[in-house]
């Protein structure tokens, strides 16, 4: 594309990346990118652009098939329904943990925290149907076969929010970033006024250090936080720094093993989310990935926020970078590990985060008393 198109007489214009030649959308007013169509002119730019591609995929490691969408790098277990896959029924349900409104897909068992597009109310004939069927239930002995019923149906259906452990069977693109920030980002962080700010903002790529976490964190906590972004900006070139590279790597992992929590273990994922989401620098990005992959030999995500980890990660296996695949395929397999083994004690020796960031194994010499040794290999 020869130079950027406006769209409409809004402050959008669309333009193609000169490196990978994809197209992304950019604000001449507020400096704004993004690969996705934002949602204010999604009516002007039209379907096909919107909804993207859907195109099969095998999992590596499982063998099963999964679909994945071109544009909008959502992953699903089950067939969509531009691809002939069941368009089910929404649902709506509450999330016993945040008492917030969900809906559910009976088919598809997609959840969303919006109303999806033809989704109805109940009419009232058929809420006071439900009710007279409850009482009778009650009447009749029955009400404790439909508990049973209730309660494996909470298990199917549960929110993206409360759900900690995933099956195979789990579709991953449920557990979407955007989704996850909805719940734990603390949206409300723009200016003396602390004005609201939006998830997809919070979680584009920035050079400018923080002044607070991305997550809900105490204050001291926050701080971590912020010190933490110095050190992955700092790492990654995105500010100037008289430290060196690996300094920042363990001034960061020492900071996160310092908490007893999850809470900074998370935070910091989700930072490196960031810092490594529409990041014009490729050898920015790749530093930012490089980060994730030490800090999943050093600490693994809480159970709460690892399908969302595991989402961010599977939607980049087809980027455009090839390096960016590489990582990303190789956090995907180290992930499953990172979690049997759990946080470790102390922070990586600089043989060890030098192998590690190049994603190969550790050597280490073992002596024996008699004066011989052995190389071994730590994967």
């Amino acid at each position: 594309m020869p130079s950027a198109e406006r769209i409409g007489t809004s402050d959008w214009v669309k333009n193609s990346d000169p490196s990978s030649g994809r197209i992304y959308y950019a604000n001449l007013k507020t400096k704004e990118t993004s690969w996705k169509v934002p949602e204010e002119i999604r009516d002007l730019v039209g379907g096909s652009q919107t909804t993207g591609e859907w195109v099969e995929r095998e999992d590596s490691k499982s063998k099963r098939k999964y679909y994945y969408n071109t544009v909008t790098r959502e992953t699903s277990w089950t067939m969509p329904e531009s691809m002939g896959g069941k368009k089910g029924e929404w649902k709506k349900r509450t999330d016993p943990k945040s008492s917030k409104v969900y809906y559910f897909n009976t088919a598809t068992r997609e959840t969303s925290w919006k109303k999806p597009a033809g989704y109805q109310e109940p009419d009232e004939e058929s809420t006071t149907t439900a009710k007279a069927d409850l009482d009778a239930a009650k009447s009749t002995g029955k009400l404790a076969n439909l508990r049973d019923l209730a309660t494996k149906s909470d298990r199917q259906e549960i929110s993206t929010s409360s759900k900690v452990e995933v099956d195979e069977e789990a579709d991953l693109s449920t557990y979407t970033l955007e989704c996850y920030g909805e719940t734990h980002f603390n949206l409300h962080r723009k200016g003396v006024l602390k004005q609201k700010s939006t998830v997809d903002k919070m979680l584009r790529w920035k050079a400018d250090t923080m002044k607070m976490s991305l997550t809900k964190l105490s204050d001291d906590l926050s701080n971590e936080a912020v010190q933490v972004h110095k050190n992955i900006t700092g790492y990654m070139g995105d500010r100037s720094s008289k430290k060196k590279p690996l300094d920042h790597i363990k001034k960061m992992l020492k900071g996160v093993l310092a908490q007893p929590s999850d809470k900074l273990s998370d935070e910091t994922y989700c930072q490196l989310c960031k810092q490594t989401n529409l990041n014009p620098n490729p050898e920015s990005c790749h530093k930012g990935w490089e980060l994730i992959v030490m800090c999943l030999a050093t600490f693994p995500p809480s159970s709460e926020f690892e399908p969302y980890l595991k989402n961010y990660v599977t939607s980049r296996l087809d980027d455009d970078d090839e390096l960016v695949q590489q990582y990303a395929a190789y956090c995907l397999d180290r992930m499953p590990l990172s979690v049997k083994l759990g946080r470790r004690q102390e922070n990586p020796t600089s043989l060890e985060l030098d192998a590690i960031k190049d994603m190969k194994a550790v050597q280490i010499r073992v002596f024996f008393l008699d004066g011989t040794f052995k190389t071994v290999l730590f994967p």
